[in-house]
């Protein structure tokens, strides 16, 4: 194990011989997460996580909008 930027990686070799590191959540090393734990693996998502989906799809909207030209309507106006 080792401390990659703030992150425990392992890192091992594989049948190949090629050296791998992986971020320590990947593995059976990691402490089971907490809310796994007591919600009994029935939740679908972590509030974290939804969390960060609600920021996500809030910026998309954003930037969707900026990039979106509305139609202007002159009411009154015909075209000849």
């Amino acid at each position: 194990m080792f401390n990659s930027l703030g992150h425990l990686r392992v890192e091992f070799f594989d049948p190949n011989g090629q050296q791998i590191s992986l971020p320590i959540g990947c593995t059976t090393l990691a402490e089971e997460d907490p809310y796994i734990y007591f919600s009994d693996s029935k939740g679908l998502f972590r509030v974290p996580d939804l969390l960060e989906l609600i920021e996500l799809l809030a910026w998309l909207q954003s930037q969707h909008e900026a990039t979106s030209t509305p139609k202007q309507v002159t009411e009154g106006c015909e075209m000849k």
